[in-house]
C-alpha cells in the first residue's frame, strides 16, 4: 500500500485527460485507491533492468520554496507529505527520446529530477491514522452533515444513553431470589429548578410534583410501559398540567382521592387546593380557571408538612414559626376552615407567652395504628405525640440525644409504619433512627447516608424502607429483619449542596418515585 495520499494530477499537456476504459480523472477519488509508484532508488543505479525509463513527470525538492506543514490543519493528524513544497518538471514529448550522446551534466539533471521525496513516518500507527481520517472526510462528504449536526447526534445519542448510565450506578446488597431489585424506567423533565415535593395518586398511577420553580405538574404515567421488561428507560418532557399561584418554593403535596383536590404548602406560607384533570385531559388544553379550588391562610412563615387523617376530612399542617395547625376540610370541595391551633409548648394561649424561643415544627405525620394520634417533629430534633381534637402532648420520643443546638442535627421528615407503633426519622447528621411509640425508646439507630437525610418512605407491606440523602443516593433498607441497606441507586445530581430531595412509594402500585435538586423526576419499577 502506498503510504502518501494521492496527489492531484499536475497541469501537463502532454498527458492524455482521459484513457479509454478508465474513468477519468477528476472523477476519481482524491484520498482513494493506492496508485502505483516508483521504489526509492539512489542516484547512481538503474531503476529498470539497469536501463533508465523514459523520462515523464516527476517531482523535485525545491531549495527556494516554502516548507509544507506536517500536520493538516484542523485534523492533528500528522500526513506522510513531502519536507518541502514540489517543482514540475515538464516531461518532454516522446519524439525526444533520451540519446547516449548528451552529456554527463544532463543525465544527472534527469536522476535528480526523477527522485522521489522523503516519507515520515512519525510511529507505527500513522497507516491506521491515515486510513481513519480517510474514511471520516469520505463519510462526511457523503452524508454532507455539519459540524452541528454531527454535535447534536451526538447529544441526543448520550441523552438516549442516560437512563442506562442510571442503571449501571445500582448497587445490589446481599441480593437472593427473593430482594426486589429497583430500576428507574421514566425520567420527568419539566421542573427549571429543585423538585421538593412528590405525591402519588391513591389508586392511579398519576404523580404530582411541585418545586422551587413555584409550579406544581400533575403527570400521568402508562403502567403497562413501566412494567414491561422489554421496554427501554424513556423521558418524558410534557407533564398533564401545570398549576400556578405559589409565589415560592412548593414544599410538600398531598392527594385526596375522594374529593378529587391536591392540597400544596409553600415557603409563601400559604395552602392552596387544586382540582384534579381528569384522565382524558390533554396537555394543551385551554386554561381552567376551575383548577384554583381554595386557599387556606393561618401560618406566618414557610409551610413545611402536610397530613390528611380522618378519611380526609381533616388536613393537619405545620410551619417554620413552631405551629401546628388542624383544618376542617370535610366539605366536597375540598376548601376548609381552621379548628385549632398548637406550638412547641402548648395551645395557642400558651405560645405567646414563649413564642419567640419555640422552635420550628419540620414533619407531622399520623400514627396510622392509632389515627387520634400525630407525631409531630420539631428543629431541636424533638418528637411529641399530640391528640388530634385537643392538641394535649401524650409523650415525647428521646430524638434529641445528639441534638447540639445547631440546625445540623434537626429532623427533616419522620414517617409512621403501617402496622406496627413504629416512628422512622430522618436526621439532618445522616442518621435514621427508629422508635417504638408503645415504649418511648428508640430501638435502632444508623449512619445510613454520607450526608444528611432529606427523606423517608415505606412501602405499603411495611417490610422496606427508602431513604433519599443530599449525597445523590436512594438507598432501600430491610426495616423489619437486618435493617442494612438492600440497594442503592445513584441516579441524582447535586446542585447547590443538595442531591435527593424527596423520595415516594405508591400506595397501592409496585412503583417509587425520587426528586432532586437537579429538577429531574425518577419513576422505578421493581423486578
Amino acid at each position: 500500500m502506498n503510504p502518501l495520499p494521492n496527489r492531484p494530477l499536475f497541469n501537463n499537456p502532454s498527458v492524455p485527460s482521459s484513457v479509454p476504459n478508465v474513468s477519468s480523472f477528476d472523477q476519481m477519488a482524491y484520498n482513494g485507491r493506492p496508485r502505483k509508484h516508483f521504489p526509492e532508488a539512489g542516484r547512481d543505479f538503474p531503476l529498470v533492468n539497469g536501463v533508465n525509463p523514459q523520462p515523464g513527470p516527476s517531482i523535485t525538492p525545491s531549495t527556494t520554496g516554502s516548507q509544507l506543514p506536517l500536520f493538516e490543519r484542523g485534523t492533528g493528524i500528522l500526513q506522510p507529505q513531502a519536507s518541502q513544497t514540489s517543482q514540475l518538471t515538464q516531461a518532454p514529448p516522446p519524439s525526444q527520446a533520451t540519446t547516449p550522446s548528451q552529456s554527463e551534466k544532463d543525465k544527472d539533471v534527469d536522476l535528480e529530477s526523477r527522485q522521489l521525496t522523503a516519507i515520515f513516518r512519525p510511529d507505527e500507527d500513522w497507516k491506521e491514522k491515515l486510513r481513519d481520517q480517510a474514511r471520516q472526510q469520505r463519510d462526511n462528504q457523503l452524508s454532507g452533515a455539519s459540524a452541528w449536526d454531527r454535535r447534536r447526534d451526538d447529544d441526543d445519542e448520550l441523552r438516549d444513553e442516560e437512563p442506562d448510565m442510571d442503571e449501571d450506578e445500582s448497587t445490589m446488597v446481599g441480593e437472593g431470589e427473593t430482594t426486589k431489585r429497583w430500576k428507574a424506567r421514566r425520567t420527568l423533565r419539566n421542573h427549571l429548578d429543585a423538585v421538593r415535593a412528590l405525591a402519588f395518586h391513591p389508586s392511579e398511577l398519576s404523580l404530582a410534583t411541585g418545586g422551587d420553580d413555584c409550579t406544581v405538574k400533575i403527570w400521568r404515567v402508562d403502567v403497562g410501559s413501566l412494567t414491561s421488561s422489554t421496554a427501554r428507560p424513556s423521558t418524558e418532557i410534557e407533564p398533564q398540567l401545570t398549576l400556578r399561584g405559589h409565589s415560592a418554593a412548593v414544599t410538600r403535596l398531598v392527594y385526596s382521592a375522594s374529593k378529587q383536590v391536591l392540597y400544596s404548602a409553600s415557603l409563601d406560607s400559604s395552602i392552596r387546593i387544586w382540582g384534579l384533570p381528569p384522565p382524558s385531559h390533554s396537555t394543551y388544553a385551554p386554561y381552567d380557571e376551575t383548577r384554583v379550588r381554595g386557599e387556606l391562610v393561618g401560618h406566618t412563615d414557610a409551610v413545611w408538612d402536610l397530613a390528611l387523617v380522618r378519611d380526609e376530612n381533616t388536613l393537619v399542617s405545620c410551619g417554620a414559626e413552631g405551629s401546628v395547625k388542624v383544618w376542617d376540610v370535610s366539605p366536597p370541595s375540598g376548601c376548609g376552615t381552621l379548628r385549632l391551633t398548637w406550638g412547641f409548648y402548648g395551645l395557642s394561649g400558651q405560645v405567646d407567652g414563649e413564642g419567640s424561643e419555640a422552635p420550628g415544627a419540620t414533619a407531622v405525620e399520623p400514627l396510622r395504628t392509632d389515627l387520634r394520634k400525630l407525631a409531630v417533629a420539631y428543629q431541636n430534633a424533638v418528637v411529641k405525640i399530640y391528640d388530634i381534637e385537643t392538641g394535649k402532648e401524650l409523650s415525647r420520643l428521646p430524638s434529641d440525644s445528639t441534638y447540639d443546638g445547631t440546625p445540623a442535627t434537626q429532623i427533616n421528615q419522620l414517617v409512621s409504619h403501617p402496622t406496627m407503633s413504629l416512628v422512622v426519622t430522618a436526621h439532618e447528621d445522616k442518621y435514621i433512627r427508629i422508635f417504638d411509640v408503645t415504649t418511648g425508646q428508640c430501638t435502632h439507630s444508623m449512619l445510613a447516608h454520607l450526608d444528611g437525610v432529606t427523606s423517608l418512605s415505606i412501602d405499603p407491606s411495611g417490610f422496606t424502607l427508602v431513604s433519599g440523602s443530599h449525597d445523590c443516593s436512594v438507598r432501600f433498607w430491610d426495616l423489619l429483619g437486618s435493617r442494612a441497606c438492600v440497594q442503592e441507586i445513584t441516579t441524582h445530581r447535586e446542585k447547590a449542596k443538595e442531591g435527593t430531595l424527596a423520595v415516594e412509594y405508591h400506595p397501592s402500585l409496585p412503583f417509587m418515585a425520587s426528586s432532586g435538586a437537579d429538577g429531574v423526576v425518577k419513576l422505578y419499577a421493581s423486578s
